[in-house]
């Protein structure tokens, strides 16, 4: 309960922070309506080769990693690895230790980078890989080891999924494409994870079923790795 109350005092600090940031002038000054936005959005994102199959890969993505992890994470940990809740705390900051050094590594070697589509799918590659690993893990060492391995894999996918996004779309439609990117990955979640719980109790296997998605977004990025090249030159 602490935890949660801690939480809620950062969001409130964050929330104040954010009333004295200054955006610059927009470019579209004309007021329109909201279903005109969202289609305006839609349009570019439909008619953006590239930008498009970006969404459908962040689209699987958000399916088969994200939903899964939120659903099945803490009952691999408690079931599988047998940790207590403070253990399981422990190891999941290892994913966001992962996502640290990952992080650290781009802001040090980012211009080594260039085709950033290309490393973005072999990090999607990466993290789908480690995920079928993870789902089989049987103790808390090589779960936090897993995790680890993720979370580097999950700092190339949170350093790049909005840069070849913004890097991709003319700033006339950026707040209208972001604000979609930012629905799609809200709304896919849970939707995502309350099938994945349901197809987990069908076949009455967390662990089974974790890596499947594993497996599934490995199948869905090659695909995107083989036969979409215009993916592999985005930066």
């Amino acid at each position: 309960q602490g935890a949660f109350w801690l939480q809620a005092v950062l969001y409130l600090l964050g929330f104040v922070a954010l009333l004295r940031l200054e955006l610059p002038a927009g470019v579209n000054t004309e007021r329109r309506s909201l279903r005109w936005e969202v289609l305006e959005g839609l349009k570019f994102i439909h008619g953006h080769q590239a930008v498009r199959s970006f969404f459908v890969l962040l689209s699987s993505s958000t399916v088969f990693m994200m939903a899964p992890w939120i659903v099945l994470g803490p009952q691999l940990a408690r079931e599988q690895a047998g940790a207590t809740a403070s253990q399981t705390t422990l190891m999941f900051a290892l994913l966001g230790v992962g996502q640290f050094v990952t992080s650290l590594f781009i802001m040090r070697f980012n211009q080594l980078l260039v085709r950033k589509g290309l490393w973005f799918m072999c990090g999607l590659c990466w993290g789908s890989g480690v995920q079928i690993l993870l789902g089989q893990s049987t103790s808390i060492a090589m779960m936090s080891l897993f995790l680890f391995m993720w979370g580097v894999g999950g700092g190339l996918y949170m350093n790049l999924n909005q840069t070849l996004i913004q890097n991709n779309t003319p700033r006339e439609v950026m707040g209208r494409v972001m604000a979609i990117h930012s629905l799609l990955m809200s709304g896919l979640a849970p939707a995502g994870a309350l099938a994945v719980g349901f197809l987990a109790r069908q076949i009455d296997s967390a662990p089974l079923m974790f890596s499947l998605c594993g497996a599934a977004m490995m199948i869905s990025t090659l695909y995107f790795l083989v036969a979409k090249p215009h993916l592999r030159p985005m930066s």
